[in-house]
């Protein structure tokens, strides 16, 4: 007995030296809120899992906890009574040590941490400072600058266009520059998310990553998505379906013709939807003659029907009109489809060209390809 016993507490000290210790981490921070809001620390995704929580005292507070492995997690401020209120302040990447959070009224930092943590900061500080000039720009245009104005909105527009490339080249060289981090993964993953950039983004932020990068959980979930999405590539032969029409004949899609086409995605219930009938109006009377056509394909439940038919009349959308009921329709599955409109741009051999454009960008590609 005395032997069983002995041999089970080598054993056990032997595993105690192999097992992994785990990372003991310290967070100071300041925050220009108190009262009625907390500080989560949170894992990132669809269901973040709580690793700290702190309340505010005198615009201060202070998380201690431990993780498993290197760990990205978010400083969040919570409403204690709104529980869903709530916003994102930035990104800690938790390794063993110290560290010191600012959550700013535009501006959040993190100090401390390892090198993960400094490359972490880096993609941070341009996230953020994209944000608030795109912020400010926006507020510009929708309420500082009349709508006469058309020259000042002009140039408005150009400065967003000139944010927008100039985050996009600081990305990529970022990535470049730390393709083999676990916080360069990471950001190719979150970024393109946040912005719902499509599979083609993806593709490109993954191929940027060193093997390394590419080995981590975020590169993991990349290539993951890819191979989800990755018949909606550019391209490749858009997914064919067949609709309902208004007369109650079957069609597929494929069988439309055109020199580009648009299949966009909408319903009578779908307000934004029904606000853009009628720039997806304007578009076919100046480019059908060209050679542009567009397939309407309606996810109107089977209830809907008639409220669909009503919609087409109202809108006075005169083009092929498709009917594929209600959010499971196989159409919709095959697109991906998780909110409308939702618009597809393909060639004459259905070939896709971009997915999701929609206002003046939709206006500008489909001009692109036509004029």
């Amino acid at each position: 007995m005395k032997k069983i016993l002995f041999l089970l507490l080598f054993a056990s000290f032997l595993l105690s030296g192999f097992m992994p210790a785990k990372l003991h981490f310290t967070i100071k921070g300041t925050v220009d809120r108190s009262g009625e809001w907390r500080v989560r620390l949170v894992t990132p995704g669809d269901d973040p899992v709580t690793i700290a929580e702190s309340e505010i005292v005198d615009g201060k507070f202070f998380l201690e906890g431990e993780v498993e492995q290197l760990t990205a997690a978010i400083v969040k401020l919570a409403h204690k009574k709104y529980s869903r209120l709530e916003s994102s302040c930035v990104t800690v990447f938790l390794e063993e040590g110290e560290y010191e959070v600012n959550v700013g009224k535009e501006i959040s930092t993190v100090k401390g941490g390892g090198d993960e943590q400094k490359i972490g900061s880096a993609f941070e500080e341009l996230r953020q400072t994209h944000a608030l000039k795109e912020k400010n720009i926006q507020l510009n245009y929708n309420n500082r600058v009349p709508k006469t104005d058309t020259l000042q909105r002009l140039l408005i527009e150009i400065d967003d266009a000139c944010n927008d490339r100039h985050r996009a080249e600081m990305f990529k060289k970022l990535i470049i520059a730390c393709q083999d981090s676990y916080a360069a993964a990471y950001y190719a993953l979150t970024m393109t998310e946040e912005r719902k950039e499509e599979v083609d983004a993806l593709m490109e932020k993954y191929a940027l990553l060193g093997d390394r990068g590419k080995a981590t959980e975020h590169g993991q979930r990349i290539l993951a998505l890819i191979k989800k999405r990755e018949h909606l590539a550019r391209g490749r032969v858009a997914p064919d379906f067949t609709m309902e029409t208004p007369d109650g004949k079957s069609v597929s899609m494929h069988s439309i013709r055109g020199k580009v086409k648009l299949i966009d995605f909408w319903a009578s219930w779908c307000g934004p939807c029904r606000k853009e009938n009628p720039m997806v109006k304007k578009l076919y009377e100046e480019y059908h003659s060209k050679g542009l056509e567009i397939v309407s394909v309606s996810c109107d439940k089977e209830p809907d029907k008639e409220a669909w038919l009503k919609a087409i009349q109202e809108d006075g959308l005169t083009w092929p009109q498709g009917w594929t009921p209600g959010w499971d329709a196989p159409a919709l599955r095959s697109y991906l489809v998780t909110s409308i409109p939702f618009t597809v741009l393909v060639d004459k051999k259905n070939r896709i060209i971009a997915i999701k454009l929609r206002g003046k960008a939709l206006h500008a590609k489909i001009a692109e390809l036509l004029d």
